[in-house]
């Protein structure tokens, strides 16, 4: 058997971790993939009691509460699924679980970055969806070809020029399990404030980084000399240099909180 992965002994454990995962958020995701409904309810409420008529939601106002609804998310499941890996009593009890640190490594990003999000966005869909069938005044629900044909193809235009966007949602595929990697290393390395600690990490790396970066990317298109719109020409014109840049910057950033997760899981004591 191998010491660093096996599917069988993998397989039992996963099952086993997302049981453990979805019993410490159950009640919390339920919550969130209820908002979009409790949004509806409260418009509708809140626009009868003031005498505004029938109300509902509109389509932007419902993506915004989505959006809304999955940051928290984002920002919670790890500390909420693994956040007592730190706890001496209940931590020690899975550094001493039958499974390599690699296979807990895997669990974890795929319960917090793939599954518990799918489940959500599953369920928080699906109540949109039946709510648009049942209520004529909700004329479009969340997801249709033409919002998606729209989304994915998300474009900047300058000076009668379109770039293709890499700022396209479905693009960022990286950065949302950047930003779960993020957190579920904040919460397997701070005890207490797992959330608030993380979030002031990443503001301190950011500043120094944007300090540091900042002043090359200045210099480089030579703010100096140039006008406000020959600056927004030159960015746009350099765009394919910029989405080189990001692609490897989300490489080895996601490279180097992988194996933070793994040497602090492998290496964690009380």
């Amino acid at each position: 058997m191998s010491d660093i992965f096996n599917f069988k002994r993998f397989g039992n454990f996963f099952v086993s971790d997302f049981k453990r995962c979805l019993a410490n958020y159950g009640l919390s995701l339920l919550i969130l993939s209820l908002t979009g409904l409790m949004a509806y309810l409260i418009t509708i409420f809140v626009s009868l009691i003031f005498g505004f008529g029938y109300n509902v939601p509109g389509i932007a106002e419902r993506w915004v509460i989505l959006a809304f609804a999955f940051v928290i998310m984002a920002l919670t499941i790890p500390a909420k699924c693994y956040g007592y890996i730190t706890n001496k009593r209940s931590g020690s009890a899975y550094t001493l679980l039958p499974v390599s640190s690699m296979e807990k490594l895997i669990s974890m990003l795929l319960n917090t970055a793939i599954i518990i999000p799918a489940i959500f966005i599953i369920v928080y869909v699906s109540i949109d969806y039946v709510i648009f069938l049942l209520d004529p005044n909700v004329t479009v629900p969340l997801f249709t070809t033409e919002i998606v044909d729209f989304i994915s193809q998300v474009k900047f235009v300058t000076e009668g020029t379109e770039v293709e966007s890499f700022t396209n949602p479905f693009a960022q595929i990286d950065d949302h399990i950047i930003l779960m990697s993020t957190f579920l290393l904040g919460a397997i390395c701070f005890k207490r404030a797992k959330v608030a600690r993380t979030i002031l990490v990443i503001i301190v790396v950011s500043s120094i980084l944007g300090s540091i970066v900042g002043p090359i990317i200045y210099h480089s298109i030579d703010m100096t000399t140039l006008t406000e719109e020959q600056i927004a020409l030159s960015v746009f014109n350099n765009v394919d240099k910029f989405v080189l840049i990001d692609i490897i910057s989300d490489i080895l950033m996601l490279i180097a909180l992988v194996w933070g997760l793994f040497y602090r899981i492998k290496t964690i004591k009380y």
